[in-house]
C-alpha cells in the first residue's frame, strides 16, 4: 500500500482578536512511521516531529506559538498546516489552511487535579521538609490535547522541576520549608488557558532548636583507659555549636564526629554530638 498522509482535525485554542494560545493537529498515516508536522501564519513557522501510532494515528500539540503572527478570528490572517512522512519525501503531503483561525477556550481542556500535602521532618538548616502528592487526570473531551504540562510552585519564591502526564499520573516532591503558612499552587503549563491549583501549606511546626528530628538520639562515652583512651559516639548532627547545658542535665552539645583520647591528646573530629557527662554513657 503507498504511504498516505491525512490531517483529521485542527483544533486551535486562544480568545477571539488575541494571539493564539495554542494549536492541535491530529491525523492518521498509511506506511508512515512518523510525521512531521508544521503550521504557519506568515511569520516563524513552528514545526514538530511525531510518531504514528499502532493503530495509525498521530498527534502534534504546539502549546509554543510566539512569532508565528497566529491571530483568533483574524479575517487576515490564515492558519497553514502542513504534514509529510519523516522518512518518505516522495509520500504527498497533507495540507488544510483555515481563514479565519476559529479560536475556542481551552478551560473545557483543563485537567482534573489533587493535591496531598504531608509534613515531615526538619532538615540541618532547621527547615521543615514537606512532600506534595499530584495526581492529574488529563481532560477526555474532544479536541482537548492528550498531555499535561506542570509545574509546582511552592508559594516561597522556588518552583519545582515541572512533569509530564502522561506517562505517570502521580508526581510526588519534596521541598523544605523555613516554619510558617504558604499557598502552594500546581501551574498548568499546558494546556494553555487552565487556571493554577492552590493548596495550603501549614503552620508548620517549628523544627526543634539547634538538631533535626532524630530517629534515635544516643550519645555513649566509653569509660577512660589508660592507654586507650576515651571513644565518643553519636546518631545525628547539632548544627548549635554553642548550645547552654540543659537545665535538667547538665549537658552541653558540642559539633563533633568522633573523638579518641590517647596520651597523644585528642584526634579525629569530624561531625556529631558529643555531650559532656564524665566517663558514664548517658541519652
Amino acid at each position: 500500500m503507498a504511504c498516505q498522509i491525512t490531517i483529521t482535525s485542527v483544533n486551535v485554542y486562544g480568545s477571539s482578536g488575541q494571539p493564539v494560545d495554542s494549536v492541535e493537529v491530529k491525523g492518521s498515516a498509511t506506511d508512515c512511521t512518523g510525521v512531521v508536522v508544521t503550521i504557519n501564519c506568515g511569520g516563524t513557522a513552528k514545526t514538530q516531529s511525531v510518531a504514528v501510532d499502532s493503530t495509525g494515528l498521530w498527534q502534534a500539540v504546539f502549546s509554543d506559538t510566539s512569532g508565528t503572527n497566529c491571530v483568533c478570528d483574524d479575517p487576515n490572517v490564515a492558519l497553514r498546516v502542513t504534514a509529510t512522512c519523516k522518512a518518505d519525501p516522495d509520500c504527498p503531503p497533507a495540507t488544510t489552511t483555515l481563514i479565519p483561525i476559529p479560536c475556542e477556550s481551552g478551560t473545557d481542556c483543563c485537567p482534573t487535579v489533587s493535591i496531598e500535602v504531608t509534613e515531615g521532618a526538619c532538615d540541618a538548616q532547621g527547615r521543615r521538609n514537606v512532600t506534595f502528592r499530584v495526581t492529574t487526570t488529563p481532560a477526555t473531551g474532544a479536541g482537548c490535547p492528550d498531555t499535561v504540562f506542570a509545574q509546582l510552585d511552592f508559594g516561597d519564591g522556588m518552583l519545582g522541576a515541572g512533569f509530564v502526564v502522561p506517562p505517570d499520573s502521580v508526581w510526588i516532591e519534596t521541598h523544605p520549608y523555613v516554619p510558617g503558612s504558604y499557598t502552594a499552587k500546581v501551574r498548568i503549563l499546558a494546556p494553555l488557558g487552565c487556571p493554577d491549583i492552590p493548596v495550603k501549606v501549614g503552620p508548620l511546626v517549628e523544627c526543634p532548636p539547634g538538631c533535626p528530628d532524630p530517629d534515635d538520639i544516643t550519645v555513649a562515652v566509653d569509660d577512660c583507659d589508660a592507654e586507650a583512651g576515651a571513644s565518643f559516639w553519636s546518631s545525628w548532627i547539632c548544627r548549635d555549636l554553642d548550645r547552654p547545658p540543659s537545665a535538667s542535665t547538665g549537658r552541653t552539645a558540642h559539633l563533633l564526629t568522633r573523638i579518641s583520647r590517647s596520651r597523644a591528646g585528642f584526634f579525629g573530629l569530624a561531625g556529631t554530638t558529643i555531650c559532656r557527662q564524665g566517663h558514664t554513657r548517658s541519652r
